[in-house]
């Protein structure tokens, strides 16, 4: 019963396009050899549409993103417009909300964090920048002349927090004194590494994230041209050294933690800080990393076993070492680091390396990645070194 109803249903539907597909035959038989080849491509096209269907919208977003890419210079991000308003926006709410820190710099006991304000800041506001270096030198730790993360603590002298200092302080044209300068000197290794703390020189101690921070805190001073002619020589080979040594010690476009650490795990935080660093101080000697980054970025093969596409705004590491010093017991360093303000410096700086189709990759990712709600309203963070963070990632990007 069910087969004599299918059977005449297609009969009467026979009967029903008979006409059309007669007339669509006559049609085609008429057509010339380009009209038969564009009816080809578009019927291709149909069947292409019909079977990616629900990837029509990526295809689009990376059509207008290759657009945007072939007609822009490789120098320059061509971020959605709508996108750039949202940064600039949140950029400036951001801003606003380090104003009352930034001019009573004296109430704040971290010094880490006050150059993580300063630096983000960026003119943004006014602030009375001789008040903020005032209260740097009052944070001092005259023992080394250096910083600590917690000033008037048991926290110890502390490479970060001091590269941190050096490269606010160079954002506003404050020269570093020939003392704190020794300080990175004398604590750089002869390997061209830096421990986070005053350790010895067991391999082990090697940190990523201090000879990070030690580079950029000097290469600012330098690029500012803010070094004693004295101490320039030093300082550049210094540099030189740590960058070499981070190029040595990684896998691809990742870096562990502590790469001499037998317990050193990878950090796509610290891969994106060194990325930066790199960019800064070694540019000509990383444009295959560079390409490298971009490649890897859409797939998160940059460190494997990490985020499948974009991190979450509040995506963070941590890892717990014992650091042996030179004087006294071994020390913790447990330190947190943010993963997507790096990532988006590190694409940042990475994204003129690229050919059409790598920027055109990065760009869907970096506009993903600032289109997050934790993105745009990142001023509703409590850490106001978190908030600093940020707004230095999306004033960078966005130029």
């Amino acid at each position: 019963m069910l087969e004599y109803f299918w059977k005449k249903i297609s009969e009467v539907l026979d009967a029903l396009l008979e006409p059309f597909w007669l007339r669509v035959s006559v049609w085609i038989k008429d057509l010339s050899w380009r009209g038969r080849t564009l009816l080809l491509v578009l019927v291709g096209l149909m069947a292409l549409a019909f079977l990616y269907w629900n990837s029509l919208p990526l295809f689009y977003q990376t059509a207008v993103a290759f657009g945007k890419i072939a007609t822009t210079a490789p120098t320059q991000i061509p971020l959605d417009s709508s996108i750039r308003a949202k940064i600039r926006e949140t950029s400036r709410r951001l801003a606003e909300g380090m104003q009352a820190e930034l001019n009573d710099p004296e109430k704040l006991n971290s010094p880490w964090s006050l150059a993580q304000l300063m630096a983000a800041s960026g003119g943004m506001i006014k602030i009375k920048p001789e008040v903020v270096r005032t209260s740097f030198r009052n944070k001092e730790v005259a023992a080394c002349n250096c910083w600590q993360e917690i000033t008037a603590s048991h926290s110890l002298p502390n490479v970060i927090v001091s590269g941190w200092v050096l490269f606010a302080l160079a954002e506003f044209h404050f020269p570093a004194t020939e003392s704190e300068l020794r300080f990175f000197l004398t604590e750089q290794k002869r390997d061209g590494w830096w421990s986070v703390f005053q350790a010895t020189d067991e391999e082990a101690n090697a940190s990523t994230f201090g000879t990070a921070w030690a580079l950029i805190g000097l290469q600012a001073q330098l690029r500012n041209k803010l070094i004693p002619q004295t101490m320039e020589e030093e300082v550049s080979n210094a540099i030189r050294n740590g960058s070499s040594w981070l190029i040595r010690h990684r896998s691809g476009t990742c870096w562990k933690d502590y790469p001499l650490n037998e317990a050193g795990k990878d950090s796509v935080s610290l891969s994106g800080l060194v990325m930066h660093a790199l960019h800064l101080t070694a540019s000509d000697s990383i444009e295959q990393l560079k390409k490298d980054w971009l490649y890897n970025l859409p797939s998160a093969h940059i460190c494997r076993n990490h985020f499948d596409t974009v991190p979450d705004a509040n995506a963070r590491e941590q890892s717990f070492f014992g650091v042996k010093l030179r004087v006294g017991d071994s020390v913790s360093e447990a330190f947190v680091q943010l993963t997507l303000p790096w990532m988006l410096i590190a694409t940042a700086d990475a994204y003129s390396a690229g050919n059409y189709f790598k920027r055109t990759r990065a760009l869907l990712w970096l506009e993903r990645a600032l289109d997050q709600e934790s993105v745009i309203h990142a001023d509703t963070q409590v850490n106001n070194w978190w908030r600093a963070e940020f707004l230095l990632a999306l004033r960078y990007v966005a130029g």
